[in-house]
């Protein structure tokens, strides 16, 4: 059985995005025959980045990094929203060290944007997956060998009932905590204007941790979505509902409606969320396309080129790992035991190419032109879903 020691696991955050993403992470490392050797949560080991490479790689050697580095067969990160704009190069960092020990290196569902330094890693890695347009485009633009790859949500085991039933309500979601101050009264208006037919379900919130696999289903049972998240336009696509997306801290938003085409598009100006929300409304069929869309690229191929497992038979598909929570991940690490470096090379020449991503409408195929946790805006939640969740 292969082995990886895994990075910026999100798993233990109470958001729907987070906890649905290690879902999906964890059961297509299983359909592949792969079990986490090491895991080390989002926000963990940030102080491995010094200020430079080389202090950093001294960093990483000097800490119990180095020896989980050494017992995997391989190295993953789960790139999510946390590398852009000189943030998350601790991360940048473990992957040069796997790379330099003469580990297969992965950084997955990533978004990518601004990035001071480490172009050279990323060119190196066993494979670069993307889930956006504009991280694609940046990438291309350095030459750095990557691929196309759809937001890893779409692979988690969302349930069929509803946890809350919206009632055909507007339903308003977290905004990102730097866009607070722009985005909070246009939001905080439009929930005035709806009134009874407003309803807010924060995408981070401590019932998350329990429901989260209701989301989908109750995202059904709204009539227009409103988020200013990444996995919130997700979430709404994936249950074929109109939605409105916000600006974000990152082009990951922007970049993935770019996989559909012109439109739906983010609603940059608050002065126009009124109209947006009935502009929306009023395409539901926009909405649908883009949902099947994304679900045409599944299965993902996120893993494809983790090096194969060592059994003889991997396991099915089907196959449901244990949840992961902080408790398992402090079992994983008491019970791992070390093991050599890996001798096999990486599973695949990184600088191949990986199928390219499906355009819409049968037009030609897409090539390319932390996360952050999420909180609540301050808008008033109305009676009786606040209640519920």
């Amino acid at each position: 059985m292969t082995t990886v020691a895994l990075f910026n696991c999100t798993g233990a955050a109470p958001h729907v995005g987070c906890l649905a993403v290690t879902d999906a992470h964890d059961r297509m490392l299983a359909a592949r025959g792969v079990r986490v050797l090491h895991r080390h949560g989002v926000g963990q080991l940030r102080d491995l980045w010094t200020g430079d490479r080389a202090g950093s790689l001294r960093a990483v050697a000097a800490s119990p990094v180095a020896a989980h580095l050494a017992a995997a067969d391989a190295v993953v990160v789960n790139g999510e929203g946390t590398i852009h704009h000189g943030a998350g190069l601790h991360l940048l960092s473990i992957l040069e060290a796997a790379l330099d020990m003469g580990k297969p290196a992965l950084l997955v569902n990533a978004v990518l944007q601004d990035l001071p330094d480490h172009h050279d890693t990323l060119a190196r890695l066993t494979d670069l997956t993307v889930r956006d347009a504009a991280s694609a485009s940046y990438l291309l633009a350095f030459g750095i060998p990557h691929r196309l790859v759809p937001d890893s949500i779409l692979a988690a085991a969302f349930g069929d009932a509803p946890g809350t039933d919206l009632g055909g309500r507007v339903v308003l979601t977290d905004i990102h905590p730097a866009l607070v101050a722009e985005l909070a009264p246009a939001l905080d208006a439009l929930s005035a204007a709806l009134g009874d037919s407003a309803a807010a379900y924060p995408l981070s919130h401590p019932a998350r941790r329990t429901d989260w696999r209701s989301a989908v289903a109750t995202f059904r049972t709204a009539s227009v979505v409103v988020t200013g998240r990444h996995h919130g336009v997700y979430l709404a696509a994936i249950a074929g509902v109109p939605f409105v997306a916000l600006p974000s801290n990152s082009w990951k938003v922007e970049g993935t409606l770019a996989l559909f085409g012109e439109r739906p598009r983010v609603c940059r100006d608050p002065r126009t969320l009124t109209e947006a929300v009935r502009a929306a409304a009023r395409e539901r069929g926009l909405f649908a396309d883009f949902g099947a869309f994304l679900r045409s690229h599944t299965p993902l191929t996120t893993f494809d080129r983790l090096p194969p497992s060592r059994v003889a038979s991997a396991p099915s598909a089907h196959a449901v790992p244990a949840p992961y929570t902080v408790a398992s991940a402090e079992r994983e690490r008491a019970g791992a035991s070390a093991k050599g470096p890996c001798t096999s090379g990486p599973a695949s020449n990184p600088s191949a190419p990986g199928p390219p991503l499906r355009a819409a409408g049968g037009a030609a195929p897409l090539t390319a032109d932390a996360m952050i946790l999420g909180h609540a805006s301050p808008m008033k939640r109305k009676r009786g879903l606040a209640d519920a969740l």
